[in-house]
């Protein structure tokens, strides 16, 4: 199945990330790396396809922020165009549809697509109109994140923050032999308020365990992929051989326009039917 024009524009904003060379990882390719485990990954990639907001962070650099993200953008509805902020006039341009605003990174600096000050603040201020964001920092802990985010000087109002979907956290650590990247945590927004832990590694057994995590919230969409819908496509695609963030979209784009037969009222598939045709929905988010 050819990518769309869309599809294709997805792709080349998500290779705009790319800070070391070489092939855009997949999340085929992190759960062979063992980045995350697949039943995190399915989860995950079941979240991102309901259109959500997240941010990945870590403290060091070379822990994977900016890998994982970009593999889990691949997994967004179709008919998001992701925008890359490569200045702050961006975020305040007018979209007619659902954009999924990309800041390459939430730091100050010089270099192309960091965002910092109080254009955060409108960044994340964007959820409150019809838009999701991604984006990664340099934060350990989800109060860090929230304490930088929040601060005076970047200014996300609280109602805001708590208008994040996703929060991933990663681990990076090394010995002369062999590096370890880990997502160690992953937390969703809850339909009680706040974040909840989804998932967290265990670094003594090099295992992730799934944590009482809240329900999407009341206001979400549905998701396109059910997490054992999602499970059964990353494992379908590593046996094929089928890895790169191409291959992985186009499957991705082919499960869930087969998955929306018409003729079936009230079902799961039209409903995903009727989701892809009514974008805006996400105006009820």
């Amino acid at each position: 199945m050819p990518l769309s024009d869309l599809d294709q524009h997805n792709l080349n904003e998500l290779e705009r990330l790319n800070q070391r060379g070489g092939r855009m990882l997949s999340l085929v390719d992190l759960v062979e790396a063992n980045t995350l485990s697949l039943d995190m990954a399915a989860e995950l990639a079941s979240r991102v396809s309901a259109g959500v907001s997240l941010l990945t962070a870590a403290v060091p650099g070379g822990a994977g922020k900016t890998t994982v993200m970009a593999a889990l953008l691949n997994f967004l509805p179709p008919g998001i165009r992701l925008v890359t902020v490569s200045s702050p006039a961006v975020l305040h341009q007018q979209h007619d549809d659902p954009v999924c605003f990309l800041p390459h990174e939430l730091g100050s600096g010089p270099w192309f697509g960091y965002l910092w000050g109080r254009e955060v603040a409108r960044l994340f201020e964007a959820t409150r109109e019809q838009h999701l964001f991604a984006s990664c920092l340099h934060a350990d802990t989800l109060p860090e994140l929230r304490a930088i985010v929040c601060s005076p000087e970047l200014g996300v109002a609280e109602e805001d923050f708590q208008r994040l979907d996703l929060a991933l956290f990663l681990r990076i650590r090394g010995s002369a032999r062999t590096t370890l990247r880990r997502v160690s945590h992953a937390y969703a927004g809850s339909t009680e308020g706040g974040h909840r832990l989804m998932w967290e590694w265990d670094e003594r057994t090099d295992q992730c365990r799934r944590c009482d995590a809240a329900e999407p919230r009341a206001n979400a969409l549905p998701p396109l992929l059910s997490p054992a819908a999602a499970r059964s496509l990353l494992t379908t695609l590593a046996a094929d051989g089928r890895r790169t963030l191409a291959e992985v979209r186009a499957a991705f784009c082919e499960v869930t326009r087969t998955a929306a037969v018409p003729g079936q009222p009230g079902s799961a598939a039209e409903d995903r039917r009727s989701r892809e045709d009514c974008t805006g929905c996400l105006l009820n988010r």
